[in-house]
């Protein structure tokens, strides 16, 4: 359990560290394109649920360079 609290910890403190600096910067009309994956649109740090679903699907599937992409 205490790996689990302590990274719930780090989640918590990138997350909302992520929402504050890049909040409400990424929408959905600036990435309606087909080129990017599904879904794909919903990994920013526009608020704090969708930062721990960033940081949480970068724990388990690594596509990093897909995630950035969208922002360029």
């Amino acid at each position: 359990m205490t790996k689990f609290f302590f990274m719930y910890l780090v989640f918590y403190e990138y997350a909302y560290i992520g929402a504050l600096l890049f909040g409400g910067a990424v929408t959905f009309e600036a990435y309606d394109d087909a080129k990017y994956p599904p879904l794909y649109y919903m990994m920013n740090f526009n608020d704090f649920g969708s930062s721990l679903l960033v940081l949480f699907q970068q724990m388990i599937v690594n596509n990093w360079f897909i995630v950035c992409d969208m922002l360029i």
